[in-house]
């Protein structure tokens, strides 16, 4: 299937975000009641794909919690526990099962953040902010450990 041709719009794979815009007029055309056999079908079907996924990993929880103390510059494996209400031991313990480490993993959610953001125009000591380091050029000395390049070469 040529999904160009079905959304009528680029597809952008192996973004940071899933997200479709949609044109506000699409919401006021009215609906079409459906069959209750169909319903029934798509429901059955839909239930079956939801079984087949996997379940929620343990790391995405980790990570949105990484991402709200980030800007704090609080970050440490111990007030993320607390944030989760589990403790530091489980919690190295579940990234540990799922095959990395919490050091591992804030260093991922801070280089994929650093990325977007710099890609929007955010500025390089802004970034930083954001993402807790404590000035700018220790950033600069991150950012170019995990890509090979300077901040400014990515904005």
């Amino acid at each position: 299937m040529n999904t160009k041709r079905v959304f009528r719009a680029p597809i952008l794979f192996g973004q940071r975000r899933n997200a479709m815009l949609l044109d506000p007029d699409w919401f006021s055309v009215p609906l079409q009641a459906l069959s209750s056999y169909a319903g029934g079908v798509l429901e059955a079907h839909a239930n079956r794909l939801l079984e087949d996924l996997p379940p929620l990993r343990y790391r995405r929880r980790v990570e949105d919690a990484v991402r709200s103390r980030l800007a704090s510059g609080a970050v440490t494996m111990a007030g993320v526990a607390r944030q989760l209400g589990t403790s530091r031991q489980t919690l190295y313990r579940q990234l540990k099962q799922e095959g990395t480490t919490f050091e591992r993993l804030l260093d991922r959610v801070r280089r994929d953040d650093a990325t977007h953001l710099l890609r929007q125009g955010t500025s390089v000591a802004d970034t930083a902010h954001r993402l807790g380091f404590s000035d700018r050029s220790a950033f600069s000395r991150a950012f170019k450990r995990w890509t090979g390049r300077s901040p400014r070469s990515e904005r």
